[in-house]
């Protein structure tokens, strides 16, 4: 069991609010500096690189939507750190927004609930023939289209992996009934005896917790 702090170092990913279910893969994101969190708008940046091709001539908006559909669709695959299981305490919850996601906002604030838990972590990524193809056009922007370049995509950054999580929570035995959490979306998974605690698992698991972001000047 490690952290999601520990996580996030060990395995250089940056973590993001599970309210973000939407997000998908090739979405910009702004270098905000060292002391700055990644921000998903930002002056003139586009919401993916696909926009600018678009608008350079390099590809059409058929085109460019198809493939964020292929990326939409894209099936989960085990993660080489499928079996981690990462720890997160209630007031990081709050940080990343899992008690909206899961509808305990405020049993959240209470002490009834022990922590929550990211398992059985599975990920999309950018494919090589994408990545391909998107390089070339980016080399092309930048040599013939340097303004929109320098302007709007060189200090941003690509999501080109997004990773999910089983949601699992654990709370007092005491509590089961007062929070009946089966009306909320959860399964009741096993009884961690040892400390009278109640495992449960949140129905909706496919909400990203965490992305790796490359460096469009560095993209390739």
């Amino acid at each position: 069991m490690i952290t999601i702090k520990e996580f996030s170092r060990k395995y250089d990913l940056d973590i993001i609010p599970v309210s973000y279910e939407d997000l998908t893969l090739g979405k910009c994101v702004w270098d905000a500096g060292v002391f700055g969190k990644p921000k998903f708008s930002h002056g003139s940046m586009p919401d993916y690189a696909f926009s600018t091709f678009v608008s350079a001539g390099l590809m059409s908006l058929e085109d460019a939507d198809d493939t964020l559909n292929r990326f939409r669709a894209q099936p989960l695959r085990k993660a080489a750190f499928f079996n981690v299981n990462i720890d997160i305490e209630t007031s990081v919850a709050v940080d990343l927004e899992l008690d909206d996601a899961t509808r305990l906002k405020n049993e959240v604030k209470s002490d009834k609930i022990v922590k929550f838990t990211f398992s059985d972590i599975r990920y999309k990524e950018i494919e090589f023939k994408e990545r391909f193809m998107m390089d070339e056009k980016l080399d092309r922007i930048k040599q013939n289209h340097w303004k929109e370049y320098d302007q709007d995509l060189r200090r941003a950054y690509l999501v080109t992996q997004l990773y999910y999580g089983t949601i699992k929570v654990y709370i007092k035995k005491e509590f089961e009934n007062q929070l009946n959490l089966t009306t909320k979306g959860f399964t009741l998974k096993g009884d961690v005896t040892s400390d009278s605690i109640l495992e449960y698992e949140f129905n909706n698991s496919d909400l990203p917790f965490s992305m790796r972001l490359s460096r469009i000047k560095h993209f390739n």
